[in-house]
């Protein structure tokens, strides 16, 4: 197939792992620019508060998932590297 890349496990947890991030972040800052701006809602306050704080527990739960990618892209990177024999001293998270 043209234009078809091959990627590995690692490299596709971690895109996924970038998409999640990205998402909760852009979610979390748009919640955050509507409520220091006061979007008026035709809902009552207390619906439009608790969707708020929804949206904003939803934005860390995408962040978190996206940080659990990582995670596991990194440990299978890891593995791959120890199952090969490589002598290299394998990357650690900072």
């Amino acid at each position: 197939m043209i234009g078809f890349v091959q990627l590995d496990e690692g490299q596709t947890l971690r895109t996924v792992g970038n998409v999640l991030m990205i998402g909760g972040l852009v979610l979390g800052i748009g919640v955050g620019v509507a409520i220091v701006l006061g979007v008026p809602s035709s809902l009552p306050w207390l619906v439009s508060v608790g969707l708020a704080k929804l949206t904003l527990l939803a934005s860390g739960g995408m962040m978190g998932a996206g940080a659990i990618c990582h995670r596991l892209a990194s440990r299978h990177e890891q593995r791959l590297s120890l199952e090969s024999g490589s002598d290299a001293e394998p990357k650690r998270l900072q």
